[in-house]
């Protein structure tokens, strides 16, 4: 059986992809239908804007990804994941996985690397506060912004953690004194 899995971003540069088994895939970004840049991913955009353009998500997915942000949107899961269900043909036991907002960075760079094993830093203005992480990881007491993470061949896991005591995750200026490369990949 092939497997068709959906993955969704929910925030800034609202996006999807639909791939079907390993040789079939396909992608759409919301601004290149709503022709403005860095379109926020809204609830509407599943039935509204992806759906009309991916006749893959007429078929029965088996597995959802969503990645979310540090933005207000996280506040409506619940409606997203029901918008999901009215939407696509989900089976009885289709999993819904939430990844955070930088781990979605990693699993995009990671995969089409030449690498078996890499060390990733992912450094952005906009990030997932500790709260919203759906991955394990020891932190500092302080929220993380600026996340360093190992990528082995068997998946990804998180290494460690800078922490920025601001909400921007900017790092000009902004890292606290022993937290600047204290963590290692």
């Amino acid at each position: 059986m092939t497997r068709i899995v959906v993955g969704i971003n929910r925030t800034q540069d609202g996006s999807i992809a639909v791939a079907r088994g390993e040789d079939e895939v396909y992608s759409l970004q919301k601004e290149r239908i709503s022709r403005r840049k860095h379109h926020w991913g809204r609830l509407g955009d599943l039935p509204d804007r992806y759906l009309p353009h991916m006749p893959l998500l007429k078929e029965t997915v088996d597995l959802v990804v969503e990645g979310y942000s540090s933005d207000a949107e996280i506040a409506h899961l619940a409606d997203y994941h029901e918008e999901l269900r009215e939407t696509l043909s989900l089976r009885e036991d289709t999993p819904i996985i939430r990844v955070s907002h930088h781990l979605t960075h990693l699993y995009s760079a990671f995969p089409p690397s030449p690498f078996q094993e890499a060390a990733g830093l992912v450094v952005d203005a906009q990030g997932s506060p500790v709260r919203d992480f759906t991955e394990p990881v020891e932190l500092p007491p302080a929220p993380a912004r600026t996340c360093w993470r190992s990528a082995p061949s068997t998946g990804a896991n998180a290494a460690g953690s800078n922490a920025w005591p601001s909400s921007s995750g900017t790092a000009t200026g902004r890292a606290r004194p022993g937290w600047a490369a204290s963590t290692p990949c």
